[in-house]
């Protein structure tokens, strides 16, 4: 998926919704009325129009394995049709219902290289790098790529060592970074089913 789609995506998946407003003010002079018509003859009503066609395949699609959710979007507006996966995380203290972080694994696009990508709060320090800890050691560099309203947004490639190391972890690893008063987060990230997700994904036909 395109970056944009993976922010919606990652989003859609946890609940918590990421909108980017893009306002622009035109002023416009009011046409002036036009002068009364005589009035015109009745016309008969109008037809009703067809039901709007129903797809035959779903427009998305999910699975949880473990702790982890593949999720599939069909992009209809494309010639032909195309679905883009990835696989999803929802970063939450245990009995607490709000959100702490999302993170999900994917390609950009078909053929591209997998990435890492997490949406963190948006009261963050830009100045230090996120860590992405497997198993409490082993950490990876994940870049800043933006913040918007609802969050930060970090992305990291994922190579061959890391995706062995993610589908062979045991235990949580970490997400560490700093907030914007400069004290370190470090928040769980579970990898129970990570390695049965990627396999569905691996399975999955992405156009």
């Amino acid at each position: 998926m395109r970056q944009r789609e993976w922010i919606v995506a990652l989003a859609a998946t946890c609940g918590l919704g990421l909108v980017v407003l893009v306002s622009s003010a035109m002023a416009q002079t009011a046409p002036k009325p036009a002068a009364a018509a005589p009035p015109a003859a009745a016309s008969p009503p109008a037809a009703t129009p067809p039901a709007a066609a129903v797809a035959a395949a779903p427009s998305r699609t999910t699975a949880s394995f473990g702790d982890w959710t593949l999720r599939c979007d069909r992009v209809a507006d494309a010639t032909p049709p195309k679905r883009s996966c990835e696989l999803g995380l929802t970063v939450q203290h245990a009995g607490d219902q709000s959100v702490l972080a999302q993170v999900a694994v994917g390609r950009p696009a078909a053929g591209e290289p997998l990435r890492f990508t997490a949406v963190l709060p948006a009261n963050i320090s830009v100045g230090t790098a996120p860590k992405l800890a497997v198993e409490g050691k082993d950490a990876v560099d994940v870049a800043w790529v933006r913040c918007l309203p609802g969050g930060c947004i970090a992305t990291a490639g994922v190579g061959d060592d890391l995706l062995r190391k993610l589908k062979a972890a045991a235990v949580a690893g970490q997400l560490e970074y700093r907030d914007a008063a400069g004290h370190e987060i470090k928040l769980p990230i579970s990898w129970r089913g990570f390695g049965e997700a990627f396999e569905a994904l691996g399975k999955e036909a992405v156009n």
